[in-house]
């Protein structure tokens, strides 16, 4: 968990007030609004060696019947809230903060993004493409991780189009059978990456997107629509197996750099592996999306469906930081 510093607010965030209808009116949000950690720490109601646990004994014993929240779970408050919680309230003497590395993000609606956990490569969002209008052929999918890695497609036949109110009113990047975009070479040691991509498949058995070349053996990184991982040489694979048309949020992450280091995650539930075929890997050549590398180091279009958005870390996340990201996309994309 991410400890307050001292010379910041807390969190980088406000507290977020929804008024009578949700968890702020009993916290009393709108008192804590623009305080620091200096206004905590002169009241000795900050340790900081408790790992970033708040004690606001002094405000919380002001709110209204503060008693009455005392030992309540996240869930208890996700209907007047209107969102997902990911956390536990305390009010017995103290609020407490923790669980998850961006807790007053998701406590508190201040506005989490990928960018707030730490790894960001490579961040492809299809509601980010303003000034695009629906069926428009789509010349670049901008990176907003800051890294400017950039996705593009130089030919107009085939690159991807952009369609309108596709999921929960948010735009996709469509791919047919004949349409994808590379990018410049993400990563050159897999170990320790994880990928999420909100997509929806409309195809059988399709390579949604790929790090790497098929021209040596173990030398791409390919993530499969049917929730398998497969390269030159080798593959993983998982139940229960994608459902078609359905908007989903994937996860896949590598540990090490071997196929069976690799885990799967569907809507934020681990899937089950069911068969591997274990390579060594050894990523070389750039990022597809919409295919993969083949192996005389050509792109070859693949994947028939929709893309809503990707998001690379060269980390391997922690299990908070990871219900972190499937909170966000599965709110953002209504699924």
């Amino acid at each position: 968990m991410a400890k307050l510093d001292k010379k910041t607010t807390i969190g980088g965030f406000e507290p977020y007030h929804k008024g009578n209808d949700g968890p702020g009116s009993g916290m009393n949000a709108d008192k804590l609004r623009g305080k620091t950690d200096d206004d905590f720490l002169d009241k000795n109601t900050y340790d900081a060696d408790k790992d970033g646990v708040v004690d606001l004994a002094n405000e919380a014993n002001k709110a209204n019947n503060a008693d009455k929240l005392d030992g309540k779970q996240a869930s208890d408050f996700v209907n007047k809230y209107g969102g997902n919680i990911n956390g536990v309230l305390s009010f017995s003497d103290k609020f407490s903060i923790r669980h998850s590395d961006n807790c007053l993000d998701i406590m508190f609606n201040t506005g989490f993004t990928p960018q707030h956990v730490d790894g960001l490569t490579a961040w492809y969002v299809a509601d980010s493409l303003t000034g695009s209008e629906n069926g428009d052929r789509l010349y670049t999918w901008d990176d907003l991780s800051g890294n400017g890695l950039h996705a593009t497609q130089s030919v107009n036949s085939i690159q991807p189009f952009y369609v309108t109110d596709q999921q929960n009113g948010l735009p996709v990047v469509s791919f047919t059978a004949d349409d994808y975009f590379t990018a410049d070479n993400l990563i050159d040691d897999i170990s320790n990456t994880t990928i999420f991509i909100v997509n929806r498949p409309l195809d059988v058995s399709t390579v949604i997107m790929s790090i790497g070349s098929r021209e040596s053996w173990g030398g791409s990184f390919e993530v499969v629509d049917t929730y398998a991982v497969s390269t030159r040489g080798g593959l993983v694979k998982w139940t229960p197996l994608a459902t078609r048309t359905v908007f989903q949020v994937i996860c896949v992450e590598i540990t090490t750099n071997s196929l069976n280091s690799v885990t799967a995650y569907r809507n934020g539930s681990l899937l089950t592996m069911t068969s591997i075929t274990d390579q060594s890997l050894n990523i070389t050549g750039d990022m597809v999306i919409g295919g993969l590398t083949n192996n005389v180091g050509n792109p070859q279009p693949q994947f028939v469906g929709d893309i809503g958005e990707i998001v690379i870390y060269n980390e391997s996340l922690t299990t908070e930081q990871k219900n972190s990201m499937n909170n966000y996309l599965t709110t953002k994309w209504g699924i």
